[in-house]
């Protein structure tokens, strides 16, 4: 899989009304943040960008709640095989994911040749 999801890991708190999770359980939900795929890095972070500003105060409340373990917002990328590769995330991104109590990640996935 490629491309950006949040990941919730919290005791009690099911994934609110206005969002489609991926994935549920007790323990937390999944929920796909855009459609870029692991090649459109700037993409995933606009779309990322728009979603926290439109569940921001949601998810601020979902980080300060006593059940609230962990969040991220990790961006699939694909693996292209070089020696190096990179990826910055803009300070915008940075500031909105601190604000909810978010962790941002970024996963490698091996790309076809």
């Amino acid at each position: 899989m490629a491309g950006c999801v949040l990941r919730i890991e919290a005791e009690g708190i099911g994934c609110p009304t206005d969002l489609t999770p991926a994935s549920q359980s007790s323990r937390g939900f999944v929920v796909e943040v855009g459609d870029a795929d692991g090649d459109r890095f700037p993409d995933q972070m606009q779309q990322a960008i728009a979603f926290l500003e439109r569940h921001g105060e949601e998810l601020r409340r979902i980080s300060s709640s006593p059940g609230f373990r962990v969040g991220e917002l990790d961006f699939g990328v694909w693996n292209k095989g070089i020696p190096a590769q990179s990826h910055s995330f803009s300070p915008v991104l940075a500031r909105l994911a601190s604000q909810c109590g978010l962790a941002l990640t970024i996963t490698l996935y091996a790309a076809d040749s």
